[in-house]
């Protein structure tokens, strides 16, 4: 017998075989996202919303695939899903490959320099550099700085990405709804909040940045069938919502959500 689903994006009942399935234990059986709003997405918003889905879903992302299928054939999402299914190595979203050939040598070549230096602090690891500078040309990539003062502002919106990276990682709640308060509404002074999501060619992206972030403060863990509701709650308002304000479709009263601050009660 035909089974239905609902898709989380669109809100619409269809057909078993019109959705993407998903390994994601956390999200409800009866839910998914269908392969229009799949593909849709992803031909909208390129690479991060292609993590983003794939990170929902809990399948792999795989960089060479995603180039290989999506970016030099033109393909589609369901296209990319059929080309890594035979694959046992990339299962879960944990298997991904974030990394091909040509951004592993730009890793390996890169120096710190007196100039690096004197632009960031003397007071950091190689690798906090190399993500620091990565992520300034990221936003230069997206829309190049007409004065000095405008990069300037840059590098202060990367600071800004740099602590609320680590507040994440250490888990501190209070600093983490501030953080991402501030940022956020940074990229928004600086035109590039909308821009960032849907042309982001940097080393690390959002979606990878995510992944990042969730690996050091994961979602809560469920206490029973009572936690559903909860687990729903967090997809919609961090994943859905986000997305669907990156193509101009979420309310203002969605919107005005993503900056609640909630106060967790001990």
């Amino acid at each position: 017998m035909a089974r239905n689903y609902t898709c989380i994006i669109c809100k619409q009942n269809k057909g078993e075989r019109t959705f993407v399935k998903h390994k994601n234990n956390l999200l409800n059986s009866d839910f998914s996202i269908c392969k229009n709003c799949a593909n849709g997405l992803v031909e909208k918003g390129g690479k991060n919303a292609a993590i983003s889905i794939c990170q929902l879903m809990n399948v792999a992302y795989i960089e060479k695939s995603y180039r290989e299928i999506i970016e030099d054939a033109e393909g589609n999402f369901t296209d990319y899903l059929q080309k890594i299914a035979p694959y046992k190595k990339y299962v879960f979203f944990s298997d991904s490959v974030f990394t091909d050939n040509e951004s592993q040598s730009a890793r390996s070549s890169f120096v710190v320099t007196d100039e690096i230096m004197n632009k960031w602090g003397g007071d950091h690891t190689e690798d906090e550099y190399f993500n620091l500078e990565a992520s300034l040309q990221n936003l230069i990539n997206i829309k190049v700085p007409n004065t000095t003062f405008e990069l300037m502002r840059y590098r202060q919106n990367v600071k800004l990405e740099a602590a609320l990276n680590e507040s994440l990682a250490e888990g501190d709640s209070n600093s983490i709804t501030k953080l991402r308060k501030a940022y956020s509404d940074d990229l928004k002074d600086l035109g590039l909040d909308t821009l960032l999501n849907s042309k982001d060619d940097g080393t690390q992206t959002l979606g990878e940045r995510t992944k990042d972030w969730e690996s050091h403060a994961p979602i809560p863990e469920p206490k029973g069938s009572e936690d559903v509701e909860n687990i729903k709650e967090y997809i919609e308002k961090w994943f859905v919502v986000p997305m669907k304000r990156v193509f101009g479709v979420a309310t203002e009263e969605e919107v005005d959500s993503l900056y609640d601050e909630r106060k967790k009660e001990e």
